[in-house]
């Protein structure tokens, strides 16, 4: 049997006397609950086929999130925070079905209960994530998005190697003849005839 978890909480007083009339006494609030929420989710799930991805990032990780979004466009159109976080868990799902081996790093921010982010996807996609976790055991859904968004991000800010100083292409450096210059004259060359004429002069 599946372990239970308790559910409470105040609801309006309209509500609560409906839910008696409905309940009766053959059964308790608990198994009201559990039919009631059952059939709902199941009926929500059948009307959409979309499951919800939530979880929290830190303030430090959504602010840096939000900057890298504000500059960046695909279409003709901003980047949406759903479609870049998606496009990086449907990469990392493909590395993982051919085999490839992947780190994620992991948000180490601290502060504040964090930002809270959330999705609906595919139940086809939902069930491949509950797979990979799985198969990563101790990973939450919370370590799985927030460390594919840092990694990413991370990645976009390392400095790129060719756009290095030494990478650039050699431009020889200009150098002026100044001896030629039109705004500096020659000096006026000695002559045969001038030295002739010191050396008479003594």
């Amino acid at each position: 049997m599946e372990n239970l978890k308790n559910l409470c909480g105040q609801i309006p007083e309209s509500l609560h006397r409906r839910v008696l009339e409905d309940k009766g006494p053959d059964i308790t609030n608990g198994e009201y609950l559990t039919r009631v929420l059952t059939e709902y989710f199941a009926r929500l799930d059948g009307q959409t086929g979309n499951r919800t991805l939530g979880c929290q990032i830190s303030e430090e990780l959504h602010q840096r999130l939000e900057q890298y979004l504000n500059t960046h466009w695909k279409d003709g159109k901003k980047l949406s925070q759903k479609a870049f976080v998606l496009g990086l868990i449907e990469d990392e799902l493909a590395r993982w079905n051919t085999g490839e081996v992947t780190e994620l790093r992991r948000d180490m921010s601290s502060g504040g209960k964090g930002r809270p982010i959330a999705y609906g996807i595919s139940a086809e996609l939902f069930q491949r994530i509950e797979q990979y976790l799985e198969a990563h055991k101790g990973l939450s859904k919370k370590g799985f998005v927030a460390g594919l968004i840092l990694r990413e991000l991370d990645a976009q800010e390392e400095p790129n190697p060719d756009d290095s100083p030494d990478n650039l292409p050699h431009t020889p450096e200009r150098v002026e003849d100044i001896g030629t210059s039109a705004d500096i004259p020659a000096e006026p060359e000695e002559t045969t005839e001038d030295s002739l004429s010191e050396d008479g002069a003594e």
